[in-house]
């Protein structure tokens, strides 16, 4: 590809030694306008400098076609002239030289002398250019081992480097999607851990409610003395008590699918948290679940008339 390239450079030059016009114009355009190439060029300057300086400068046309048409259409008259002067100059030096030769005639003796020392040094050119010939054919010799060896030890190199970066770019995955799958794991046991945690905590949490509604279920089961409306009604949270005014406004004994829907629809509790709210009340036995039906016990109807009847 790089002879290719040459070659081409080669032809164009080739052209415009034929087309004066378009060498001469080229030249004078780069001479003229040499600024402009100065600014392009400078690697000191950053691309939007180049612009702005670029942009405040007219590129010169017309001088590089004046200078073109004055070396296309005149200069050649001036050669002409100057060769022309060569000319008469070279066949005035002819002429004295012819004469000099004719007026110093050579002898016998110094004739053959000349022819011999002549022959000489034709034998010795000779034998120069054979050696020169020879040793250039070892050099070219020479050359073309010494290009085969080295391309033989750059093929050979380049094997072995493409060999050993796959192998090192092989191991390095192995150990990268070894990494990743140890800390995959590694989430995995985490995110486990936390799940167990959390799930430890809602059943410390729930067993806390659960010991708290059990001794109270409990004084309540034995008829103790000291247990009294006031202590369940501290326990209720506000979704409970929503629960209990619902079945104050409504019937204490209401369809349960009826009566998530009136909890949805007036008290904007969502049926999730009415089923959960539902069943804690039955768990501390305030509430009944019998299937289809929920129903207030008789604790639950002491504790609905205590709560609500002083607010109708």
């Amino acid at each position: 590809m790089l002879n290719e390239i040459k070659d081409s450079i080669k032809a164009r030059l080739y052209d415009m030694k034929y087309t004066p016009f378009l060498a001469s114009y080229s030249f004078f355009f780069v001479y003229f306008n040499a600024k402009l190439f100065l600014i392009f060029f400078d690697s000191s300057l950053s691309v939007q400098n180049k612009i702005d300086m670029l942009s405040y400068d007219m590129v010169n046309y017309c001088y590089p076609i004046a200078g073109a048409l004055i070396y296309t259409l005149i200069f050649p008259f001036f050669q002409i002239g100057f060769y022309s002067a060569k000319l008469w100059f070279d066949k005035q030096m002819n002429s004295l030289k012819q004469k000099i030769e004719k007026q110093t005639l050579l002898s016998t003796e110094e004739s053959q002398y000349i022819r011999f020392a002549n022959k000489k040094l034709q034998d010795e050119l000779d034998d120069y250019i054979k050696r020169f010939e020879q040793t250039k054919k070892e050099y070219e010799d020479y050359k073309v081992k010494l290009e085969e060896e080295y391309q033989t030890k750059k093929d050979s190199l380049d094997s072995s480097f493409k060999e050993r970066v796959n192998e090192a770019n092989k191991n390095l995955n192995l150990e990268l999607y070894s990494a990743n799958s140890v800390i995959v794991d590694k989430a995995t046991e985490i995110e486990n851990l936390q799940q167990q945690i959390n799930s430890l905590t809602k059943e410390k949490e729930n067993l806390q409610k659960s010991k708290e509604i059990k001794n109270i279920s409990n004084k309540i089961s034995n008829n103790e003395e000291t247990t009294s409306l006031d202590t369940i009604i501290q326990t209720l949270n506000n979704d409970e008590k929503i629960v209990l005014e619902t079945f104050f406004q409504n019937d204490s004994n209401m369809d349960k699918n009826k009566f998530k829907n009136i909890l949805l629809d007036i008290k904007k509790m969502q049926k999730v948290t009415s089923e959960k709210t539902i069943q804690s009340l039955i768990s501390k036995r305030i509430l009944e679940d019998n299937s289809l039906y929920v129903i207030l016990t008789s604790l639950g109807l002491e504790l609905v008339d205590k709560l609500f009847r002083g607010k109708i």
